[in-house]
């Protein structure tokens, strides 16, 4: 499945912020935040996380969402350029039990000076119903490491209940609908 850009973009006025594709003028900020360690580790960074690996990361964002590997999109202000976060979606394969299932994964980040201001939850929740809405897709699920309160408050703040351990260190959150 190919993942579409929202249109038009989705707008929180509550929390002022949109949501809206990279450009390459975002690499210095991409690059900055996955040198933050929590945001490292959920962030599957490309090369060593350099200005020059953001770039070519974010050059290969239309592809990605052409083939159906992602969609990432930058969490920013309204009426700005500036880089908060990113929410995106994902393909992810779960098996349990000897059964493959495939399900739609919803994940975000925000760099530390724009946390505890309800961005995350904004963006998630933005994300998490216009993937439901206008998409169709039946359920999405989250992989939130353990301990990670932050992520944990914002996927109640979204609809996501935690179904349980997922491997050593996470635990795997999902929407109520179920999976077709």
């Amino acid at each position: 499945m190919a993942f579409p850009l929202p249109a038009p973009p989705l707008v929180s006025a509550a929390v002022g912020l949109r949501l809206r594709p990279w450009t390459v003028d975002d690499a210095p900020a991409l690059a900055e935040a996955w040198a933050v360690p929590d945001i490292a580790a959920q962030a599957t960074v490309p090369g060593s996380g350099t200005e020059a690996d953001a770039r070519r990361w974010i050059e290969g964002a239309a592809a990605r969402r052409e083939v159906g590997l992602s969609l990432d999109l930058v969490v920013g202000p309204v009426d700005g350029a500036d880089v908060w976060g990113e929410v995106g979606l994902a393909p992810l394969r779960l098996t349990a039990a000897g059964a493959a299932r495939d399900e739609v994964e919803v994940g975000w980040w925000v760099r530390p000076p724009h946390r505890r201001r309800g961005v995350a939850t904004a963006a998630a929740g933005l994300l998490t119903r216009w993937a439901g809405d206008d998409l169709g897709v039946p359920r999405l699920v989250a992989r939130i490491g353990r301990g990670d309160t932050a992520s944990a408050g914002v996927a109640r703040a979204v609809g996501l209940a935690r179904l349980g351990p997922l491997g050593a260190d996470r635990d795997l959150w999902a929407t109520a609908r179920p999976p077709v």
